[in-house]
């Protein structure tokens, strides 16, 4: 616990926005996929 640095959590909107970015990729693999 000594070397426990901390780190506050990033904000909500930037967490949001990368987990929009990220479903939209996943979609996209998944028509690749089907089609």
């Amino acid at each position: 616990r000594y070397f426990y640095k901390y780190v506050p959590p990033r904000p909500l909107e930037e967490i949001d926005a990368e987990l929009k970015a990220l479903e939209a990729e996943i979609t996209g693999l998944l028509q690749e996929v089907v089609e």
